[in-house]
């Protein structure tokens, strides 16, 4: 360890800020299984929005997109809403015999908020295929997104500038389903 005289401890948004802005002014968003957006100003001033976690907060991550899916399949199911493909891909990624077996998987001990998240894969593909129930949860994930840059934005006194906004997290493999309202949300 010789050589070694400083440690910087920092977090993942930090770390996806410097790769996706080389340090100059603007934001980052991440997007995975939760969400988190991080800005710097010129001055070195900090401010974030999100990363509260799967309770309280991660609008626009992965486990906000499946549980918006899931709420639509059981919506679907009861005929309180309209059938959706998603019940399928849930079936599916559920390993469940109907969309009431759903109820029982979802809650089993070993489905974690990691697990729930990986459904926002199939969310996606089910969008991409033409679903309208998916494509509505991708652009709410997208606003809430938004949300999260423009608060950041704001905040670091940055809305009358251009700025890069970084985006680093699997759930932007949605492409425009995504960020199409997402820029529209930043930009209104």
């Amino acid at each position: 360890l010789t050589g070694i005289r400083k440690i910087h401890i920092t977090t993942d948004a930090e770390i996806a800020f410097y790769g996706t802005t080389f340090g100059k002014a603007g934001v980052v968003l991440i997007a995975g299984t939760g969400s988190i957006c991080y800005g710097k100003d010129e001055k070195g001033n900090v401010a974030t929005a999100g990363g509260w976690g799967p309770i309280a907060g991660d609008e626009g991550g992965g486990i906000f997109i499946a549980r918006r899916a899931l709420q639509a399949i059981a919506k679907a199911a009861d005929g309180r809403g309209k059938p959706t493909r998603l019940t399928e891909a849930g079936m599916d990624y559920f390993r469940s015999n109907s969309p009431q077996d759903l109820l029982i998987a979802i809650y089993s001990p070993q489905i974690d908020n990691a697990r729930i998240a990986g459904f926002a894969r199939f969310v996606v593909e089910t969008a991409q295929e033409g679903d309208e129930i998916a494509r509505e949860i991708l652009k709410e994930a997208g606003f809430e997104l938004g949300l999260s840059a423009f608060a950041v934005i704001k905040s670091l006194g940055l809305a009358k500038r251009k700025v890069p906004i970084g985006q680093v997290g699997s759930i932007f493999k949605a492409g425009h389903l995504l960020t199409d309202s997402l820029i529209e949300t930043v930009h209104s």
